[in-house]
């Protein structure tokens, strides 16, 4: 299966290209400067030039995939709008995905990885969106959700609670753990 897959949920565009033989390619799109054009103005460019790359056309997708979020509203809303465009557009299946859940993925892998993730995006003001996820020895994965935004000095007292272990270490990725590092290594994660 041929699969198209993109996330707008943070500032960075990410776009990823799946092939029926299991290869891959990607583009991401990092912004630092808060003027930056944005999604709407990069991401059919970038899955365009992705598709160019691996020497695939628009009419080879057999399914789009868009990340869900939690994130910015208004990237979120440029993602899902484009991916339902083009699913319709193209008559292929359309499925949506946690933003959360496919940062923590990569890290959950069993015997390679870590066992528990915690994935954190910058929710701005202050505050970020997590979920942590657990993997077992058969890389079943559980997720142990968190229902909202929280200040990231918080961060490590709710996955406590939702874990419901006294003390576990976790890895920490996204772009919420970039940002807030300090205070998630001191609030105990």
């Amino acid at each position: 299966m041929i699969l198209l897959g993109f996330d707008t949920a943070t500032r960075a565009t990410a776009v990823g290209l799946r092939l029926a033989d299991g290869s891959t390619t990607q583009a991401r799109d990092d912004p630092l400067a808060e003027d930056h054009p944005g999604h709407a103005t990069r991401l059919l460019g970038m899955a365009d030039e992705v598709l160019s790359r691996a020497g695939v056309g628009w009419g080879a997708l057999q399914r789009v995939a868009v990340g869900l979020g939690p994130g910015r509203f208004t990237g979120l809303r440029v993602g899902v709008a484009t991916a339902r465009g083009l699913a319709q557009s193209l008559s292929v299946e359309l499925v949506g995905v946690s933003t959360l859940r496919a940062l923590a993925q990569p890290a959950l892998v069993p015997g390679e990885g870590a066992d528990r993730v915690v994935a954190v995006i910058d929710a701005l003001r202050g505050e970020v969106f997590a979920a942590g996820y657990a993997a077992d020895d058969h890389g079943a994965v559980r997720e142990l959700a968190i229902p909202e935004p929280l200040r990231p000095e918080r961060l490590g007292e709710a996955m406590r609670r939702a874990s419901g272990e006294q003390v576990t270490r976790w890895l920490a990725v996204g772009d919420g753990a970039v940002r807030y590092r300090s205070e998630l290594q001191f609030g105990g994660m």
